[in-house]
């Protein structure tokens, strides 16, 4: 059986080649290809817009449910520029989750605000963290419960695992459309 073994030779490492180009093998490129920088540019447009047209984020509310969005997205639709934002809950099951029913609901998306074609949505964390910090009510109306998304969060884990969200008070969502519709209307008279 020795004889059959055979230790391995020292060999001298080999030379490291480059291999060389040419003419007919790809490059990698150091820029950006037309399409990435023409979406890298409307990605910033809509950000750009949405920083500039600001709402009070006091004043924000769910385009679904009129509370204030926690976990909040806001959608990204073609008339940001006109100052269109709409903001949704993207939380779980035990509260609104607004977000996932409205992927659900149609095919085709439309913004709820202004019936656009949704392109995409976006998580703006500075906005996320401070909607996720406001109070909000627990959603069983005899409970006086009031926190902010995490404490809200806990409490229907302890105290209310049974319980899932309620309807859009209807009176609330009239009161809603209707600022809405006056907004537009004056909108459109100047």
């Amino acid at each position: 059986m020795n004889e059959l073994y055979q230790p391995s030779c020292r060999r001298m490492p080999k030379e490291a080649t480059v291999p060389s180009l040419s003419s007919d093998q790809a490059t990698a490129s150091l820029y950006l290809s037309p399409a990435k920088t023409a979406k890298i540019a409307k990605l910033r447009k809509f950000l750009d817009a949405v920083h500039r047209n600001k709402k009070d984020k006091e004043e924000v509310r769910c385009s679904i449910c009129l509370e204030p969005p926690h976990n909040a997205v806001i959608l990204q639709c073609p008339n940001v520029e006109e100052g269109c934002q709409s903001y949704m809950c993207h939380t779980n099951n035990r509260h609104s989750n607004c977000f996932s029913q409205f992927r659900k609901s149609t095919p085709t998306l439309s913004c709820p605000q202004c019936k656009g074609k949704v392109n995409n949505c976006i998580v703006l964390y500075a906005d996320r963290i401070f909607m996720n910090s406001r109070p909000r009510r627990c959603a069983v109306k005899t409970c006086e419960f009031t926190g902010t998304y995490l404490e809200l969060e806990n409490h229907s884990i302890l105290e209310r695992p049974s319980v899932r969200p309620s309807l859009v008070d209807p009176v609330c969502k009239m009161r809603l459309e209707r600022e809405r519709d006056l907004e537009a209307l004056s909108a459109l008279r100047f």
